[in-house]
């Protein structure tokens, strides 16, 4: 609070004249001092950045649908039945049904450009597995008609195998077991008999090839 220089009295905070003893004042009331300006505050620091990671692989593949494989498993599947179902080369049924399935995984990579997952490369094995089977029965069918001059040949031919073999086991029941193989419902109870172990054996060895090829392709490629 200013003061009057003559009496000491309080003046306000405006005044040109002493309201008290009339004593005249400066022109200009004294500049109120200006605040005394800071620098802005600088910024803190800011925190360092995580070191830079590579971005994560895309492992999505293109999908694959069960109608796009028919094409690869289908052409597997015939160049395996007709092999397998020929007689004299039948004996390499195994080396047949393995390869099944490992030809179907190798045109998939021939007409997709990638190798087959596991899933896909079971999936191929099946559907080829089916389609081979399929092939070599019919096959078989008419081979055997041809060789033996009949239609059923191939019920024939079974019997004579069943007939060696239980000859082998010289068992006390193969009589028994003749003479049902021998009887009219006989020759259609082989022929089922045979195509299922027939197909599931076609479809085991062919997943089996399909995967161990597939898994073989995806560490060379």
């Amino acid at each position: 609070m200013e003061r009057c220089p003559h009496c000491n009295a309080e003046l306000p905070p405006v005044a040109y004249f002493c309201p008290i003893c009339g004593t005249k004042l400066s022109e200009q009331p004294a500049p109120a001092a200006e605040p005394e300006q800071r620098p802005p505050a600088e910024p803190p620091p800011a925190a360092p950045a995580p070191p830079s990671t590579p971005p994560a692989r895309d492992w999505k593949t293109p999908p694959v649908t069960a109608s796009m494989m028919l094409g690869p498993a289908f052409m597997a599947g015939i160049a395996a039945g007709v092999l397998a179902g020929v007689p004299e080369l039948s004996d390499f049924c195994c080396l047949w049904t393995l390869g099944c399935g490992a030809l179907a995984v190798f045109f998939f990579r021939v007409q997709f450009g990638r190798s087959a997952l596991p899933h896909e490369a079971a999936r191929l094995g099946m559907l080829s597995g089916f389609f081979g089977f399929a092939v070599a029965f019919l096959v078989a069918l008419i081979s055997h008609a041809l060789i033996r001059r009949q239609l059923w040949g191939l019920v024939e031919f079974l019997r004579d195998e069943f007939r060696q073999r239980a000859e082998l086991m010289n068992s006390p029941n193969a009589d028994r077991v003749m003479e049902v193989v021998n009887s009219p419902g006989g020759g259609p109870f082989l022929v089922l008999a045979w195509a299922l172990t027939y197909l599931f054996g076609f479809l085991g060895m062919s997943i089996l090839g399909a995967l161990l090829t597939g898994a073989i392709l995806r560490r060379r490629h």
